[in-house]
């Protein structure tokens, strides 16, 4: 495993500006507004379907290898 986190940051700042959007749109009304109703939807389907995605790789390729370095630091282990 490379120790370049850069990718999970940049997935993570993504994931966040989403997230962002889509409040702004629920805040603006658009779940009301029958013509812009679908594309909220699409965009909260697309953002769980990546989020659970990048979840499962970090569950999958990321944990499984920074769990033996947190051996001696439990707290830090308990964190994940």
């Amino acid at each position: 495993m490379s120790d370049d986190m850069i990718m999970m940051y940049v997935i993570h700042d993504a994931l966040r500006r989403d997230l962002e959007h889509l409040t702004r749109a629920v805040e603006r009304g658009d779940l009301v507004e029958p013509r812009r109703r679908p594309a909220a939807d699409a965009g909260w389907e697309l953002f769980k379907y990546l989020l659970h995605h990048h979840h499962t790789g970090e569950d999958i390729a990321l944990w499984p290898r920074v769990r033996p370095r947190l051996a001696e630091r439990p707290d830090d282990l308990a964190l994940l």
